[in-house]
């Protein structure tokens, strides 16, 4: 059977799908070089846990 193992890891791939899709859109402002990029979604991904 597939699926998420944990409610952890659920959350977390949830996060991430929703941070692409953010990223995709443009509603992302601020985001001027790949560092600072993925200091959001380090953020943004530490808060999901």
């Amino acid at each position: 059977m597939l699926g998420f193992k944990t409610l952890d890891l659920t959350k977390k791939t949830i996060a991430g799908i929703e941070i692409m899709h953010m990223i995709h859109k443009g509603q992302i402002e601020g985001i001027g070089c790949v560092q600072s990029l993925v200091q959001f979604i380090n953020e943004i991904m530490s808060e999901a846990t």
